[in-house]
């Protein structure tokens, strides 16, 4: 579960310059865009902390989850530089999701237990990063980009709500 939200997030990385290039963005401008989205995603991660005083973890994560949907939903439909808007977001939520997971990890897992239970989550989200960007760029391939990006909503609706309903058996979301 602490790898999937991460994992969904990043597979983003893999089809922000197809999508640069989709609205037309200067080549010049691929850097200069993704050092703002990263910049913005270590600024959401710094303040992880601040969200856990006033929202539970399960709206912190919800949020997160809400938050990709909507970014990979608007992406699908969107195809101008208002677009952007939605990776930087994306990239937000990403920063913002391994602090927070890291601290729920930390939390619940014995002491004995927590470095394997991060080194199993951290090669899970490669497991997902060699899976899912690779399924959605066939999709994509296949397709066009907006559908890839509307697949990529669709999966992880489905793969958060399946993790929701399996974790909250263990742990009181």
């Amino acid at each position: 579960f602490s790898s999937l939200i991460p994992s969904l997030a990043l597979s983003l990385y893999f089809f922000t310059q197809p999508y640069q290039t989709l609205i037309g963005l200067p080549l010049a401008y691929f850097g200069i865009s993704h050092a703002a989205a990263v910049f913005l995603g270590g600024i959401a991660s710094r303040g992880a902390h601040t969200l856990e005083r006033f929202f539970s973890d399960k709206q912190i994560l919800l949020g997160i989850v809400g938050t990709m949907i909507l970014c990979y939903v608007m992406l699908g439909f969107v195809s101008s530089l208002w677009g952007l808007a939605f990776i930087i977001l994306m990239r937000m939520a990403w920063g913002l999701s391994f602090p927070v997971n890291t601290d729920i990890v930390n939390r619940l897992a014995p002491g004995h237990l927590r470095a394997t239970a991060i080194s199993l989550g951290n090669m899970h989200v490669q497991f997902f990063m060699m899976t899912v960007p690779f399924l959605f760029g066939l999709v994509a391939d296949a397709t066009s980009l907006q559908t890839a990006f509307l697949g990529l909503a669709a999966f992880t609706l489905v793969a958060c709500t399946v993790a929701f309903v399996r974790v909250s058996r263990v742990w009181d979301l």
